[in-house]
């Protein structure tokens, strides 16, 4: 079976107009290792080995695709530093929403271990949501502004706002990360300090997989 490949790519503008891309990585879904979800990431879109000096993180899913870890390269041994965390939840008719954690620069780092033990980072508090969208009345659909950077609508698009401890957003208006459709093949992906190119390719990889709950219209 063929595996899906995403990239991520910078559109850096020429003279005259003109623009080229360039790649900075590339990520692979692997065939089920596990129940849930599993990518690697590679600055080589050729080379998804994980042992590869190409090799920058892999992203794992559990089996209802509701929560997310992203570790980085080996630190030592079996252990694989947390970079960032990603949990959904769906309580109501509205769109899901998205939490957000990352590791923080005054504590101590998380680690997982190879036998599947998890560190703290997906069970801390605060870090960035994603922005609620507006309900449009008149037309009973949901709307958000993009600011001319999405072209069409989709479910994976989404924004992310800094959050306090409790996942309220503190600064609706600042945005950390947007992410949107642009046409059936690309999405148009802008992220800002605190997130790195590395997680902000992982937050979007989470939303592309297919969720069951959502599937069997039930709440989570």
């Amino acid at each position: 079976l063929k595996r899906p490949r995403y990239g991520l790519y910078v559109r850096l503008a020429q003279d005259g107009g003109a623009s080229d891309e360039v790649m900075l990585m590339a990520a692979e879904r692997q065939q089920q290792r596990t129940l849930g979800p599993y990518y690697v990431i590679s600055a080589n879109a050729l080379d998804f080995d994980r042992e590869s000096p190409c090799f920058l993180g892999r992203l794992a899913g559990n089996a209802m695709c509701t929560q997310y870890l992203l570790h980085g390269q080996r630190a030592s041994g079996a252990l694989r530093e947390e970079l960032c965390a990603v949990r959904f939840r769906k309580p109501s008719d509205a769109p899901r929403s998205m939490h957000v954690v990352l590791p923080s620069s005054s504590s101590a780092a998380s680690f997982s271990t190879r036998s599947g033990q998890e560190g703290m980072l997906l069970n801390a508090a605060g870090g960035s949501a994603s922005r609620e969208n507006g309900l449009n009345y008149r037309e009973k659909v949901y709307r958000m502004n993009f600011h001319g950077r999405v072209h069409a609508s989709s479910s994976k698009n989404f924004q992310l706002v800094q959050a306090d401890s409790s996942f309220k957003a503190e600064q609706p208006e600042s945005l950390a990360m947007q992410f949107g459709r642009i046409d059936d093949a690309s999405f148009a992906l802008d992220a800002a300090f605190p997130l790195s190119p590395l997680q902000a390719f992982s937050i979007a990889l989470s939303v592309f997989d297919n969720r069951l709950y959502e599937a069997l219209r039930i709440y989570y």
